[in-house]
């Protein structure tokens, strides 16, 4: 596992989710999530690719946007990584 500063992470426009300009959820959820890193911190890395973009991790990394962090945990993974069944199998994959 590295380290990144977040503001070198980034989001392709291809992985961007489908629903809207404001894809965080309003029901609660989020910030929930958002006072749960703040109070333990980030638990879960967020997967990036070699060229730090973002692989998984899309409510992980705007949360700790949010909360202020300068560095996150990454685990950085390539596609043959992820399997056939997408970024849901990166967290099998060792570190590089």
């Amino acid at each position: 596992m590295h380290t990144l500063p977040i503001d070198k992470i980034v989001i392709p426009k291809r992985e961007l989710p489908p629903f809207g300009p404001d894809p965080l959820p309003h029901n609660g959820a989020y910030k929930l999530f958002v006072s749960h890193i703040r109070e333990h911190g980030l638990l879960t890395p967020i997967y990036v690719n070699d060229k730090n973009e973002l692989v998984e991790g899309y409510w992980r990394l705007y949360a700790c946007r949010e909360i202020g962090m300068a560095e996150v945990p990454v685990f950085i993974t390539t596609l043959a990584d992820l399997g056939k069944n997408g970024p849901q199998t990166v967290k099998k994959c060792a570190p590089h």
